[in-house]
């Protein structure tokens, strides 16, 4: 009821979203997320490797990477808006972008000591 657009969907095979969960939660989300199927339609080469770096270096997921998770793109925005629910990811751009807090990084060079 909190979120209207979840209210029209029905999670027919929990397991599979379970998965989905587990590997966008993983610290090895890099390495599920291969240049290789479905994503080679929707993005080229170079902006899926620009993607996957400011993924690591800004903790900031792309959209068009969750199709490499197996996700039917249809269900984009719904595995989006139950991210954001549970406050896992947080919208930047109007959902065109995700944050994941986790992959942040710990302590910004600038503020680190010198020794």
């Amino acid at each position: 009821q909190d979120v209207p657009l979840l209210n029209d969907y029905v999670c027919v095979h929990p397991q599979r979203l379970a998965d989905v969960y587990k590997q966008i939660l993983s610290y090895r989300l890099v390495e599920n997320l291969t240049y290789s199927g479905r994503i080679t339609t929707c993005i080229s080469s170079a902006g899926f490797k620009q993607m996957t770096e400011s993924l690591l270096s800004e903790g900031v997921m792309d959209r068009k990477l969750f199709t490499p998770l197996c996700m039917p793109s249809g269900n984009v925005d719904v595995l989006m808006k139950l991210l954001e629910h549970f406050c896992i990811a947080y919208p930047i751009d109007d959902y065109k972008k995700l944050l994941l807090p986790w992959l942040l990084p710990m302590v910004s060079k600038k503020l680190q000591p010198h020794v």
